[in-house]
């Protein structure tokens, strides 16, 4: 099965369980421009996508100020995949909420993609009881990469990763709190952060956990040094020049 949106809109609806807005389960569902708007679920408030015969791909459009309501596990405000795949290959994820993890997007042992694409202003732990994580995204033992693409004032922190193969090059990332959250659940996550500008913060990593294959170098830091990682050292964390010339 085959859905394709080019203009228009999915919107206020309200699923009991999972996707507000779209539920693929086997098949491909497309967004090329229109929106996916103020949707919600238990789980994948906008877009749910399920299982390894479910694929979503977004081109250009929003899918905005959807939201989860689940309080004790998941989440997924704009979308939640579990073991589907998702490539997010323009348009913008914004100011979708989830209760628990994943403002923006839940990540759970799938594969996504995410290339020129904007997160702005999403949240997790909407109700502020301190058990959400990952107010744009939360990775949990999928395999992301993040390539192009820009971050701002997503609630407190920008990424959360518990696990998996973590690819993220070449972004934007401004005005949060803590920007990348480093812990495991069950095996330590894999990951490369590289050639990204990293603006407006607190804490550029925190890191918890059994220790993590981390491959870190060419990131701009602003004018400060990150801070809260661990048992590292932090200055192992501005590697590369302290200005990097992206005209050449």
């Amino acid at each position: 099965a085959y859905f394709i949106q080019n203009g228009g809109q999915i919107s206020n609806n309200f699923a009991a369980w999972r996707g507000g807005g779209l539920f693929i389960l086997d098949g491909q569902g497309t967004l090329n421009a229109g929106e996916i708007i103020s949707n919600t679920a238990t789980y994948g408030g906008g877009v749910y996508v399920y299982n390894p015969d479910g694929f979503f791909t977004q081109t250009g459009g929003s899918v905005a100020s959807n939201q989860s309501t689940r309080v004790d596990a998941y989440g997924g405000g704009g979308m939640y995949i579990f073991e589907g795949s998702a490539d997010l290959l323009g348009g913008d994820f914004s100011n979708n909420t989830a209760l628990n993890n994943g403002g923006g997007l839940q990540l759970r042992f799938g594969t996504l993609l995410i290339n020129g694409t904007n997160f702005i202003g999403n949240q997790a732990d909407f109700d502020n009881d301190g058990t959400g994580q990952g107010d744009a995204i939360y990775n949990d033992n999928g395999i992301l990469k993040i390539y192009n693409s820009s971050f701002e004032a997503n609630g407190e922190t920008a990424v959360t990763i518990v696990g998996g193969t973590n690819e993220i090059v070449g972004n934007n990332f401004a005005s949060h709190t803590t920007v990348f959250e480093v812990t495991d659940e069950v095996l330590p996550p894999t990951i490369t952060l590289y050639a990204n500008n990293i603006l407006t913060y607190t804490t550029g990593i925190s890191q918890t956990g059994s220790t993590t294959a981390f491959f870190n170098g060419f990131n701009w830091w602003g004018s400060a040094n990150p801070t809260g990682v661990g048992s590292s050292n932090a200055t192992d964390f501005r590697l590369g020049a302290p200005v990097v010339d992206w005209s050449n």
